[in-house]
This record gives structure tokens, C-alpha cells and sequence, in this order.
């Protein structure tokens, strides 16, 4: 299980105060074979769903001391971009990002509906720690509490 423990900004009566959210990724497997996946952001638990996604990784790069990870994603089922999406490494959580943008084409190819589906964030390379580029797993989160992982394209 890939497990870090992170802070969140916010405010409460008008001064900043850090509040700590537990992320983790947990895979169970049973003689081998994948029985279930689930992500967890804090006290939200995400289960995997392997028929929705559409999309994928289409960069990896390490430009000047960051890590930019762009591709698109979207959802299937409810014709629409995905809620978020989640960067892993092996150091545990990274990044997540809501912040979508125009990918060429895609809209075209699949509707409207997936107009802002790209991703594209620039991520501190310190933040991977000794990571490889390799080693760096994406995912999207859908709003009803379901995942996928992004394979790269």
C-alpha cells in the first residue's frame, strides 16, 4: 500500500489552519490476481471501475526541476470530463489536479460534452523524491465515487 500524509490549506475563523488528510492507494490480491482496488482522499474512498474511462497519458516529462504529466480524461457514461485526476509515484501520493483544458481533437471525436478533458500540471520534481519516471501511475476520479487508472497512450 502506498500511503502518505498531507496537509490541506483552509481557513477557520479568519486564520489559516493546516488540516491533515490521509491519502492511500490499496491494492488487495488474492493468489496473484487482482480482486480489488480502492483509493482513498482523507475519508472518501474510491472503488475501481473498469468500464467508463476513456482517455489516457500522452506525456511525461521532467522540464527545468518538474514533473508535467498531461494527457485527457473523461467519462464514458455521463459524457463529460472527469471529476479529478490523481498523480502516484513511489513515494505515495503527489498532486491532484481539477483544472482541465481544450485537448485537440478530442471533443470532435467524442462530443461536446468532453470540451475540457485535458490535464496537463507542471509538479515540483522534489515532490517524487528518488521516484522514476516509470514509476509515476495516473488516475481519474469520477464524482459518484469510482476510479480508473489513465494508461499511458
Amino acid at each position: 500500500m502506498n500511503h502518505l500524509d498531507f496537509y490541506l490549506l483552509r481557513e477557520w475563523l479568519g486564520k489559516p489552519v493546516l488540516v491533515p488528510v490521509s491519502v492511500a492507494l490499496e491494492i488487495y490480491s488474492r493468489e496473484g490476481t487482482l480482486d480489488l482496488m480502492v483509493l482513498r482522499l482523507g475519508a472518501q474512498r474510491y472503488r475501481l471501475s473498469s468500464e467508463r474511462l476513456v482517455g489516457g497519458v500522452s506525456l511525461i516529462e521532467e522540464p527545468g526541476g518538474f514533473v508535467q504529466v498531461g494527457g485527457w480524461a473523461g467519462d464514458a457514461v455521463a459524457g463529460k470530463p472527469v471529476d479529478a485526476v490523481v498523480v502516484f509515484a513511489s513515494e505515495g501520493y503527489i498532486h491532484e489536479t481539477t483544472s482541465f483544458h481544450k485537448p485537440p481533437d478530442v471533443a470532435s471525436i467524442y462530443g461536446k460534452g468532453f470540451l475540457y478533458s485535458g490535464f496537463n500540471p507542471f509538479i515540483s520534481r522534489e515532490l517524487f523524491g528518488p521516484a522514476d519516471l516509470d514509476d509515476i501511475r495516473v488516475f481519474a476520479l469520477f464524482g459518484d465515487g469510482e476510479f480508473s487508472e489513465l494508461s499511458l497512450a
